[in-house]
């Protein structure tokens, strides 16, 4: 149960802008009234659904403000936080009663209301409340307050009223700061439009969309907006597609809804751009309604679930569908709508994706989806601007975070104001150092240790992804490897000079209740004991008979290495977010923890682990999904290889860290279910797959997007220019396959594949 102060006017400006209108045909003269009005319709007054509430909340607001002072009594007009700042609740309540007011079939007639709103404008512009976060001063107050005069027009308003708007919304100078064409961009923009629709500025409205449609388009590395794997920097070389991400692409989104058959409409190149982005990008980052709770940024601590929910509505996606010449884009915009909309009759989106530029993996199937975030020198992993997200230090390394809730069309329960209740010491799927205090905010982010060697690679369906870990004192060489079934999660070099205990956190997430069948945490051990737990904290040892695997809400967690101590905690919490930023009141659920201890440091010999997890299976199958796959990894070496294969699937996995890799070298992989055998000349990572008459390399390298990919493999091949006849084979033939890097700087990290036909059925 969540205990906080709702605020009605805020929802309703983030949720009432989901109305379409169609645009008819008009004239080029006509063109700046016909998108005015629009503009009105999808950005500022409410849809017929939404209007019996806006008229409710409307007079509530009317009735509750003091006529003499002009302000609302409940509201704290002295507080000064950067984030949650009552008096901006003052110019939200005005925009509310202000569309019900305005709209068409709204109150019109009501003279009392119209006395409020100018009212409680009067005193706005007498008082100009100002904040220490710029935002609200630059952006929000002056969005909030052009739309109101955009929404009443200037003939019901006062020369003062008009001039004073007009004064704030020169706040949101961009001509001065352009932002390099993130959000807060087109958030400027949009206050320009607002002004010059209202104040019938034509020249202001053709430059304002200018400048808005200049930023569809995929930027360089250095730019924030979109980038070449589709996915959204913002910050920096932050992803952050969820928050600042949906907010620019809902105002384009909207913005083009409205200028649709108009002299200012959105051109059909970038259009193509922005449907490309829409479903290569967000898309993946999406389950069912909500983004993966790792991308929505610093607003993590707010933990109100419209946070992390879709503010583009998906009748509009349905609208732009309609406008794509790539009939592929078309079809995936529909279906991304069907999602949006929990439609189960929608086709599911399957597949891997590696968004290289973002150290971010994804990999879907029809029934759960997860998704993994690293970071880099090339990736900034968080932030904790305004003091928020105080304890997102971890976010970045290596979070796994599995959906199996109806992963495909639901709403994220498994992570549902959650955040209060963490260990942020053991969310999902990082190695730390436990007892090692979390570093502090210093001037909006949290300093951390970066390394180079961090990616991943993917054939579109199957993927693999590595991390050179270092954190504080902790350094280690991780990977995860992502099939049909499971997820295989790997380490080695996990070394620490200090003696702060270390880590890997196998789960972290929130259970249904305790009396149903997917509540249930069944533990079974290597002489064949099985049990039902009871919520409570366990600590099991690795001496016999030792935990095979565990199993709640549909997954079972199988640990496949030695291991010192097994923590399994599930229990009942409550916990306030004020220990994560600035807001404060309570989350209360039941939530499932599963650490792997690895021991104290200085290490002597480095730790490592080996872990499965298997989603939506009964606890009846969880040992048969393993015996099939075979993992190596190499805990006593010099040289960090990690591998895995399914020859059910004829599939294998490969990595090769830099760390100790000598030039020149070659080092190798075996596969003896497969009969597979692979030689690496150099780091990096690998999937290899086959068929009867082919097999396919692909490949990426974390720190080179310059030469070629030198890969053998014991299969036999028609000779081409990328497949040329091996000899490290003494009785049998091989094939080296030479795979070309991107050769782009800006593609540093893509996967490339080549695909070579083979000389005989057999391998």
């Amino acid at each position: 149960m969540i205990k906080y102060k709702l605020y009605n006017d805020l929802l309703f400006l983030l949720c009432m802008t989901f109305f379409v209108t169609s645009t008819s045909t008009a004239s080029i003269n006509d063109d700046f009234t016909v998108v005015r009005e629009n503009v009105r319709k999808i950005m500022l007054w409410p849809s017929p659904d939404q209007l019996p509430e806006v008229l409710t909340q409307a007079m509530a607001n009317l009735s509750a403000l003091d006529m003499h002072t002009c302000q609302w009594p409940d509201l704290n007009y002295t507080t000064r936080g950067p984030e949650n700042w009552d008096p901006v609740l003052h110019m939200f309540r005005i925009a509310t009663m202000t569309a019900a007011y305005t709209v068409p079939g709204g109150l019109s007639n009501d003279t009392k209301l119209s006395l409020g709103i100018h009212c409680a404008l009067k005193v706005w512009i007498e008082q100009d409340w100002q904040n220490p976060n710029w935002w609200w001063n630059y952006i929000q107050d002056p969005l909030i307050a052009t739309g109101i005069m955009l929404m009443l027009g200037v003939e019901r308003m006062t020369k003062y009223e008009i001039d004073a708007i007009v004064n704030m919304s020169y706040r949101a100078n961009w001509w001065i700061k352009d932002w390099e064409g993130g959000a807060n961009l087109v958030w400027e923009l949009q206050i320009q439009l607002y002004r010059g629709f209202a104040t019938s500025n034509y020249s202001a409205v053709a430059q304002g969309f200018e400048l808005m449609w200049n930023t569809v388009q995929i930027q360089n590395l250095t730019t924030m907006g979109i980038q070449t794997d589709w996915s959204y920097h913002f910050h920096g070389s932050q992803l952050l597609p969820a928050a600042y991400g949906d907010a620019w692409a809902t105002n384009i989104l909207h913005f083009h809804m409205a200028t649709r058959g108009t002299q200012y409409a959105l051109s059909k190149d970038r259009l193509e751009i922005f449907g490309r982005f829409l479903t290569r990008g967000d898309a993946w980052f999406t389950m069912g309604s909500v983004w993966t709770w790792a991308l929505i940024g610093r607003v993590i601590d707010r933990g109100v679930h419209v946070w992390y929910t879709h503010l583009f509505p998906s009748d509009q996606l349905r609208e732009l569908a309609m406008d794509m010449i790539d009939n592929t884009t078309s079809t995936a915009l529909h279906e991304y709508a069907g999602r949006l909309e929990h439609n189960h009759r929608t086709v599911p989106l399957v597949g891997n994706r590696h968004f290289y530029t973002s150290d971010f993996q994804v990999h879907r199937r029809e029934n759960w989806t997860v998704a993994l975030k690293m970071h880099s020198a090339r990736v900034i992993a968080t932030e904790c601007d305004n003091y928020e997200n105080l304890k997102g230090e971890h976010i970045g390394d290596g979070v796994l975070n599995l959906y199996t809730r109806d992963a495909q069309y639901g709403g994220g329960e498994e992570y549902e104001n959650i955040f209060a209740l963490l260990d942020w010491q053991a969310i999902n799927g990082i190695t730390v150092e436990a007892d090692t205090p979390l570093v502090h905010c210093d001037r909006g982010k949290l300093p951390m240790r970066d390394t180079t060697f961090v990616g991943g690679v993917s054939d579109d369906m199957y993927g693999a992804a590595l991390m050179d870990t270092a954190t504080h004192n902790l350094t280690a060489k991780r990977t995860w490897h992502f099939y049909d079934t499971y997820i295989v999660a790997l380490a080695n070099g996990i070394e620490d000079n200090t003696t702060a205990l270390l880590q890997t956190a196998l789960v972290s997430r929130l259970l249904p209740p305790i009396d149903t069948l997917a509540g249930t945490l069944t533990v079974q051990w290597s002489n064949g004991t099985r049990m039902i737990l009871p919520d409570g904290v366990y600590m099991f040892s690795y001496n016999q008979p030792r935990v095979l695997w565990f199993h709640a809400d549909g997954t079972a967690w199988s640990v496949l290495e030695e291991y010192e101590t097994l923590m399994i905690d599930c229990r009942n919490r409550t916990g306030n977010v004020n220990q994560l930023g600035p807001w404060d009141f309570q989350m209360t659920g039941r939530i499932l923890t599963a650490i792997i201890i690895h021991g104290r440091g200085p290490t002597i010999e480095p730790f490592y682990y080996k872990y499965m997890i298997t989603p939506n299976i009964t606890w009846k199958k969880c040992r048969k999904n393993a015996q099939a796959l075979t993992i190596s990894q190499n805990p006593g070496e010099s040289i960090y290889l990690h591998g895995t294969c399914d020859p059910l699937l004829q599939r294998a996995s490969v990595v090769l860290f830099d760390k100790n890799f000598l030039n020149g070298t070659i080092t190798y992989y075996d596969c003896s279910s497969m009969s597979l055998s692979i030689y690496l000349q150099q780091p990096g990572t690998i999937l290899f797959s086959e068929t009867s008459d082919s097999f396919t390399i692909t490949a990426a390298h974390p720190t080179i997007s310059m030469g070629t990919f030198v890969v053998n493999v014991n299969r036999s091949s028609i000779s081409t220019k990328e497949c040329t006849n091996s000899n490290h084979w003494s009785f049998q033939s091989g094939t080296q396959v030479l795979i070309p890097l991107p050769g782009d700087p800006q593609l540093l990290g893509k996967s490339v594949s080549v695909t070579c036909r083979k000389t005989t059925n057999k391998p």
